[in-house]
Order: C-alpha cells, then structure tokens, then sequence
C-alpha cells in the first residue's frame, strides 16, 4: 500500500451476524471476503482495492471490515488525501443499515461537512482555509462509587429536559450518529432490545430500547442507585417530588392534574412525549416516540 494512503473514514458498527449477513453485507461493499463468520476478534473479514487507471501499481483507496468485538464491527476506508471517496462512504452507511448494525462512531477526514458544502457550495479558486474545529468532547464524569448518592443539579436537569423535549430524529437505531452529535452520548453496550448508553453524566445506566430498527424511548438515569431502605426510598421520592417541581416551572404544566403522588408525569411534544419516571431505584428521563402506540406487535 501507498505511504500516501491514510485513514480517511471508518464506521464502528455494533450487532449480531450471521453468515448470510456477513456474506450479504460483503457483497454490498463489493469485498474480497476472506475468512468467515467464526473468525476472531481482531480478523479482517474482507478487502476491496481501488488502483490508480494510469498507474495500475499505485494504490488510491482501500476499503476493509475487520472484526473488533464479538457483536463489534469496523469498516474503514484508506485513501490519497484528495481522492473522492463519497462513494464508498455512502456504501458503507447503507451497507451497515441493510445488515441491521448500529452505528456507535463514525470518523471523516473531511476539510469541510458535507451540510456546510451542500449549503453553502463547493471552494471555488480559494486557497486552503483554516483548519476546522474540532468539537468537543462532552465532559465526562467518573462512575458513581457504589453506595455514593449521584443526583444531576438543577440546572442540568432543566438543560437535559428541554433538549430532549426539543429533540427531532428518525427514531431508529442506524441513526445514532444524530443521537451522539446532539448530546455527546456513545453506545456502550447491546442487549436484547437495548442499548446502554454512555452518557458520562455520572449517574446510572442509561438506555436506547428498540424494537427491530424502531426505537421505543430514550431512558435516561438523572440519579444514581439508591440505597433499598426506608431513608434511600424517601430520599428518591423526595428527589422525585423536587424534580417534578423543577420541570413543571420550565416546561409548563404536566398531563397528569396531580403529579407529586404519581410514579410518572408527562410533557407530550409534537412527534414524541417526555417523562419524569419515579423507578426505584432511580429517578429517571424517558422520551417516547409518538409512533410506537401506531405500531403494529
């Protein structure tokens, strides 16, 4: 390979495969597939080469999946700096949605976003512009010691709340790249219709439950576990009788004409509804997509 090609795109992909999906997606990337489904974690599972048509010698882009977890994926694509690669990227995206794999991460070495480039148009004569800002990283709090009382303050409260109310999205799982941009979030782990998401906000576990490709809600923890004795139960409902308050002051009055004696309260929304839910044993934010009451078991 080129000293010239570098890492310009890769997609870090979670689920299951079988091996018709392996084979399915291979086929989609138009890959070389080399070895198989049992394979380690650490294989490459296919190789798709792309050669200068005057230098036949010369390597331009070279696009890979490569096992890196057990239920863990990556596709990536090296390239010349200046090569298009459009193509490739696009397969990729719609390659992993067809396999039914959740995007976790996605990196682009692009001078420019492509909403800025559709927006505003591609560089005419103009020299190189400043390098791009990178965004970022959501700051990130340490786990809560077991048995140490984790609960957001105020005003983290009130910023989550309205953003997730504001919040628009297709509400499905090949669409966490929107997700993470929005809050800064990251998929941890996958289960049987869920997601754990790392939201680094130093609570609970937090989770994305879906259904096939559809998501079902956004879970969010804004405490920490408490303690299952008298004083951690009152302390939680006490926490959940504040918190109510909070939101009722921000967000307006809740569905619900009494909610400090209910277990949840609800702000409908125009495509989804925001809840502050009292589960023992913590206190949580959950966001429901208006279309799961229209969709079929």
């Amino acid at each position: 390979m080129s000293s010239l090609v570098k890492r310009r795109f890769e997609l870090t992909l979670y689920g299951r495969l079988d091996g018709d999906q392996l084979d399915g997606l291979r086929r989609d990337l138009g890959l070389v597939g080399v070895g198989g489904i049992g394979d380690p974690v650490g294989t490459e599972l296919g190789r798709r080469i792309e050669r200068d048509p005057r230098h036949g010698a010369v390597t331009v882009a070279v696009l890979t999946l490569s096992r890196i977890g057990v239920h863990e994926w990556l596709i990536a694509i090296d390239a010349m700096p200046r090569s298009d690669i459009s193509e490739w990227e696009r397969l990729a995206e719609i390659g992993a949605a067809a396999a039914g794999l959740v995007v976790a991460e996605r990196f682009a070495d692009e001078p420019r976003h492509r909403l800025e480039e559709a927006l505003l148009g591609p560089d005419e004569g103009q020299g190189p512009g400043p390098e791009p800002m990178e965004r970022p990283a959501a700051a990130r709090r340490p786990r809560p010691v077991p048995g140490e009382w984790k609960v957001l303050d105020d005003n983290e409260i009130v910023d989550l709340a309205e953003r997730l109310q504001r919040f628009t999205w297709s509400w499905r799982v090949d669409d966490m790249l929107k997700l993470g941009e929005e809050f800064g979030w990251a998929v941890g782990s996958r289960g049987s219709g869920r997601l754990t998401l790392d939201t680094g906000l130093g609570t609970a576990d937090s989770y994305l439950h879906f259904h096939g490709i559809d998501v079902d809600c956004i879970d969010i923890a804004v405490t920490s576990r408490v303690v299952a004795d008298d004083a951690g139960n009152e302390r939680l409902r006490d926490t959940f009788t504040r918190v109510a308050a909070l939101l009722s002051a921000s967000l307006g009055k809740p569905v619900d004409s009494n909610p400090f004696d209910a277990v949840e309260i609800q702000w409908p929304a125009a495509e989804s509804t925001l809840a502050l839910s009292y589960l023992p044993p913590t206190v949580r934010l959950v966001l429901t997509s208006d279309y799961v009451a229209d969709r079929p078991d």
